[in-house]
């Protein structure tokens, strides 16, 4: 779950990307300035001639240029609107010169513009590439007859190793197909263990079809249980590297990045109430606080809820805390509210910090 940067041409000003996750959409809203050249896709109503009608005629896809009046991100951080005056539109539609909107959502590619791009803009959108990258994930597409191991990573599928059974047992005898899967589970283990060992992957995903891969992974729990808490089962119909895509294209990577991301989310706001519970001078909560403890670089790390970021009536405050957190070379992590460490981090006004070193709060 990333923003990906598909082009990137300084010289020209140009930066061109693609949207993933609700917290692209802050990113670019911090990054994109009044005056900026947006270019995307939208719609816009096609009126036959003869029609009035305000809702007549189709909405056909049109790619526009606005030079950016102001960005509005929806309060949910569903989606984001770029309002301004269009500079390139297709002469058939007529609203050269006149104002219009882009709304754009995860999913979404865009290109930003600019005279110059300052260093706080371009770190923005390359740190958004940065620290939500996708988890390294080892992913197993098997069935009774073959299985198919291959690395996830970012936006690259690399194919590990392609294993098939000795051969396929006769149906009628149990005790050889028992064998054979006995085999062929041992041999599969050790090829997942050695690339667990090589590559560290954050998940592995056992995928196929019927029950093969509930037994698979019920092996694989019990001969290498230090690989227990790492195990994901999802349906794939094949065992092969079309499996692997389909458990990539089907979003099962992007779930278990979330539930990954949650996992560290609660860990963290664990921690953070560990050490205020023992009186700990090395944490920060609230906006007064914090912004105090970034003013004098004592903060590591910060957590703010997605709730401060995405509210219209919050940014600015955000913004100053996520642009003092850029000065003072201080760590920032968004904290999905409609999660449980979330709503715990909103609850404590929305942002903590972890402290190198004590700060009192201004009073």
């Amino acid at each position: 779950m990333a923003m990906r940067i598909i082009k990137k041409d300084l010289k020209k000003g140009i930066l061109a990307v693609k949207l993933d996750g609700p917290e692209d959409l802050y990113w670019l809203s911090f990054a994109i300035k009044p005056g900026d050249l947006v270019t995307a896709r939208t719609t816009r109503r096609f009126k036959p001639e003869g029609q009035q009608r305000p809702d007549s005629g189709e909405r056909v896809p049109v790619t526009l240029t606005l030079e950016v009046e102001k960005v509005e991100v929806d309060s949910t951080g569903g989606s984001m609107r770029i309002l301004g005056v269009v500079r390139r539109a297709p002469e058939w539609l007529g609203i050269q010169g006149k104002h219009h909107s882009i709304e754009v959502a995860p999913g979404s590619q865009l290109t930003i513009s600019k005279e110059h791009w300052d260093d706080v803009a371009l770190e923005v959108i390359e740190r958004a590439e940065q620290s939500t990258l996708s988890p390294k994930v080892l992913v197993i597409a098997l069935d009774d007859r073959e299985a198919t191991i291959a690395t996830i990573s970012r936006f690259k599928v690399t194919p590990e190793v392609s294993l098939r059974a000795s051969r396929r047992a006769d149906a009628r005898s149990r005790r050889a197909d028992s064998i054979i899967s006995k085999e062929f589970f041992s041999e599969l283990s050790e090829i997942i263990n050695r690339l667990v060992e090589r590559h560290s992957p954050e998940a592995v995903v056992v995928a196929g079809p019927g029950f093969f891969k509930e037994e698979f992974a019920k092996h694989l729990t019990e001969h290498f249980p230090e690989i227990a808490s790492k195990i994901r089962v999802v349906d794939a119909s094949s065992a092969t590297l079309s499996g692997v895509y389909e458990v990539l294209k089907r979003g099962e990577v992007d779930r278990v990045a979330r539930e990954l991301s949650v996992s560290t989310d609660a860990k963290l706001i664990e921690k953070f109430l560990a050490d205020l519970s023992k009186g700990s001078r090395l944490v920060a909560y609230g906006a007064d606080h914090v912004r105090t403890a970034l003013s004098y670089g004592a903060v590591e790390t910060i957590l703010i809820s997605s709730h401060m970021v995405f509210d219209q009536r919050k940014r600015d405050l955000s913004k100053e805390l996520l642009e003092l957190c850029k000065k003072t070379r201080a760590e920032f992590r968004i904290v999905d509210s409609e999660t449980e460490p979330g709503q715990v981090l909103d609850s404590l006004g929305g942002v903590v910090a972890f402290l190198r070193f004590p700060v009192e709060e201004q009073s």
